[in-house]
């Protein structure tokens, strides 16, 4: 055999004895490695006198064969990026393409051999399912999409502020359309909070958050701590496998302040203490409570509870206070620095300020408080504007008089 793409691979074991007249049949396979035409020569030899050799000649023809794992791939309705293996012989070259919009071909072509289709698919913006198709080599790859997932506006869960901008540990709030196990709400019973929660599973960029309420139509999550800053998607996974998908922003700090009616609005669901008397700021309806203001001795100490506060880029988030050297709370404007500001002990999300309300307030009524959280470049994050009530006797302001300068020509 002059050409090692031939090969026997059958007949009578060599040598073998041949009587007059008789015959027989050897098998010769051809193992190409590339399309197209080879061609070889097999010789026999034997002791007969008159002919003591014999050459064949023998032709084949390459095909080049390719295979693939399946013939379809599906792929979510928010879109997704896949792949699949190509089988081919090594010195075969093939190509991948689509005319389908929607699906772009991301891995290199033309290759040879066996290699590896990428492709990315974008999402679905139609209530319908939809196919498109990929043509690798002679093979077709049906790509099957699933129908746009269901919305999710997600919101800090303090102000619920259409901004859609929430902070790594900072308590959200999803709304939406979701399928809990028997339809049912769902409360985490302890800490850590669950990643699953009525068969409900959130992710953000790819990081599990954990939950803390699961229901049919609203789920609140703590985000991920380790999400950079940046475009987001949230993904809630049903019970039932299907999924809703929405965008969101990530801040190091995006403050919210808790309210006494949980709505944002209105008086802070907070406390204020003076001399070892605590007592609340709001009422249940979200009217503020009249408070005193204390005096220029003992001022009093108000105490708001927020989120996503803790992750304010201060200069020494470690000590003491907290992050308190990146926040401002202002009282109709007049900022102060707080005493602490940072996360409280023992609940997840949740973050608290303690700050001294200026005792000069007193007797103003309705105070306007809004927290400012440093953004680490410059300016400010604002949080929602809450309202408490001091009371009290306005301060007395002595007018000073200025005496007319004397002027000697």
């Amino acid at each position: 055999m002059d050409n090692a793409r031939f090969t026997v691979s059958g007949g009578p074991a060599l040598p073998f004895v041949l009587g007059p007249q008789n015959q027989t049949a050897i098998k010769v396979k051809f193992s190409p490695i590339a399309a197209g035409v080879e061609s070889g020569t097999i010789t026999l030899t034997s002791n007969d006198p008159i002919q003591p050799s014999l050459s064949v000649p023998i032709s084949g023809e390459g095909v080049c064969r390719y295979s693939l794992p399946t013939s379809s791939s599906n792929v979510e309705g928010n879109g997704d990026t896949s792949s699949v293996l190509v089988g081919a012989p090594s010195a075969c070259t093939w190509a991948a393409t689509t005319t389908t919009p929607w699906i772009s071909i991301t891995s290199p072509t033309p290759v040879s051999g066996t290699a590896v289709v990428s492709f990315t698919v974008a999402p679905n913006p139609g209530a319908s399912a939809r196919t498109g198709e990929i043509q690798i080599a002679d093979q077709k790859l049906m790509v099957k999409q699933a129908a746009a997932a269901p919305l999710v506006t997600i919101v800090n869960a303090a102000d619920y502020a259409p901004d859609k901008i929430l902070a790594p540990d900072g308590i959200g709030a999803a709304f939406g359309q979701f399928k809990t196990t028997g339809g049912a709400s769902y409360n985490a019973a302890s800490l850590p909070l669950p990643s699953t929660l009525g068969g409900i599973r959130v992710t953000i960029n790819g990081r599990t958050a954990g939950i803390g309420f699961a229901g049919p139509t609203q789920v609140n999550l703590v985000v991920p701590t380790d999400l950079s800053d940046g475009p987001a998607t949230i993904i809630v996974r049903n019970v039932d496998g299907t999924t809703s998908t929405g965008t969101l922003t990530i801040v190091r700090s995006r403050p919210g302040i808790f309210t006494s009616n949980s709505s944002g609005r209105g008086a802070p669901a907070g406390q204020v203490y003076n001399n070892g008397v605590v007592s609340a700021v709001g009422n249940p309806d979200g009217t503020p409570r009249e408070i005193s203001a204390g005096t220029s001795e003992q001022p009093t100490t108000l105490v708001l509870y927020l989120t996503g506060l803790r992750k304010a880029p201060a200069q020494n988030p470690n000590d003491g206070n907290g992050v308190a050297e990146a926040v401002k709370v202002t009282f109709n404007g007049v900022e102060v620095t707080p005493d602490y500001a940072g996360e409280v002990q023992g609940f997840v999300g949740l973050d608290q300020i303690n700050v001294r309300i200026p005792w000069a307030l007193s007797g103003f009524g309705s105070i306007s408080v809004k927290v400012l959280v440093s953004n680490g470049q410059g300016g400010f994050r604002e949080s929602n504007l809450v309202t408490i009530r001091v009371g009290g006797t306005l301060a007395n302001i002595v007018a000073q008089p200025i005496s007319r300068p004397e002027f000697t020509f």
